[in-house]
């Protein structure tokens, strides 16, 4: 999970894991980077948000996919969709604000087939 909001980090961390997932937390693209390439675990949900600075969320995806080929990446923004995301596998795009149900809705459909 990345996103230079600590509110929303704090959030989507807190949601996540009383559903029983594993989160990596990161407040930078940078960080949220260097903690996918360290991570002994195949990472397999990648939320990011779409800007940040020095790194939008849709390079930190690319980067990412270069070493996890098939991570699946949630996008999420307080902005609404852009044309930018079309044909993006394996992805999704959930607009800001979001409630915990269907953030775990977008997750867990993710999770189970990131293909759809």
């Amino acid at each position: 999970m990345v996103d230079y909001e600590l509110a929303v980090l704090t959030y989507v961390g807190i949601v996540l894991r009383r559903n029983g997932y594993v989160v990596i937390e990161a407040s930078t693209a940078k960080t949220g980077l260097n903690s996918a390439l360290k991570s002994e675990a195949q990472i397999q949900l990648l939320i990011t948000e779409v800007a940040m600075p020095l790194m939008a969320g849709l390079s930190l995806a690319r980067k990412i996919r270069l070493f996890n080929p098939e991570v699946a990446v949630l996008f999420i923004s307080g902005q609404p969709r852009s044309d930018e995301f079309q044909g993006i596998a394996n992805s999704a795009y959930l607009e800001k604000p979001f409630s915990p149900t269907q953030l775990l809705e977008v997750v867990q459909r993710m999770i189970n087939d990131p293909k759809l």
